[in-house]
């Protein structure tokens, strides 16, 4: 589709993230192997594409948080973890000079212009299962309000939704107890999509909501990565994961 970023379909990496912390749940203590994966994952995210890096560290920090707030590691080692991962995306910028070159941090589109739509995850667009109908919006185009949410394109496809509904029973009764335990996570990827959607949320085409961000941020850390809408892919990776689980536990 674009061979141009041909590295971000290494969508692995959050996926293993996400099954990090997963392991690292199950845990006692947060082991130091456990901590040392989640930061090796960051640091070659990092070296891959640097939206990779920014998804696989939200969820690898909500790791070691979530560790901390439970007391599965102490304040230190918490600490130690959290700027670890942030130093597996400094350091090598910092080494190959791109913090040093202004050419590279410019902010050229503004922020939103690439978000996702809310529709993204659920609306059947290029959707091979509805080609019968004929209908553009179900069949080749992407849902958008704007020129470039093609790159906040994250839909599930029929059979993962299928599986989110026939797990749905198994995930309603789990849902308050897992929310609970790990709101560390759910604030990580709130961010996440938060970020994905901008500071201007379109419903297809409407605009339902609006509201201003500061100057510095808009400038700096929206600028540099711009093609916001990628962020929803954890999100996206996670409810096919938990639309498999579900399924198969109401199966048994």
């Amino acid at each position: 589709y674009r061979f141009d970023t041909v590295s971000l379909i290494e969508h692995w990496l959050p996926v293993f993230a996400l099954a990090l912390y997963v392991v690292a749940r199950r845990e006692s203590r947060l082991k130091p192997r456990t901590l040392v994966l989640g930061v090796g994952l960051a640091l070659i995210a990092t070296l891959v594409n640097l939206y990779l890096y920014v998804m696989t560290a939200a969820i690898v920090a909500a790791m070691v948080l979530q560790a901390g707030v439970e007391r599965r590691a102490s304040i230190a080692a918490t600490v130690v973890g959290l700027g670890l991962v942030v130093a597996a995306g400094v350091l090598p910028v910092w080494a190959f000079g791109a913090l040093t070159d202004p050419g590279t941090r410019m902010s050229t589109i503004s922020f939103g212009r690439y978000s996702m739509n809310l529709l993204s995850l659920f609306w059947p667009q290029t959707s091979g299962l509805f080609q019968w109908t004929g209908l553009y919006y179900l069949t080749r185009g992407s849902i958008g309000a704007t020129d470039g949410q093609y790159e906040g394109y994250a839909y599930l496809g029929g059979g993962a939704l299928l599986l989110l509904v026939c797990g749905a029973g198994f995930w309603w009764r789990q849902a308050p107890a897992l929310l609970c335990r790990n709101w560390v996570l759910l604030l990580a990827l709130g961010v996440l999509t938060g970020w994905a959607l901008s500071d201007r949320i379109y419903l297809g085409p409407y605009l339902v909501a609006s509201y201003p961000v500061p100057d510095f941020l808009e400038r700096t850390i929206l600028a540099w990565f711009r093609t916001s809408g990628r962020f929803i892919w954890p999100v996206a990776w996670l409810l096919m994961a938990l639309g498999i689980v579900g399924t198969l536990a109401s199966a048994r």
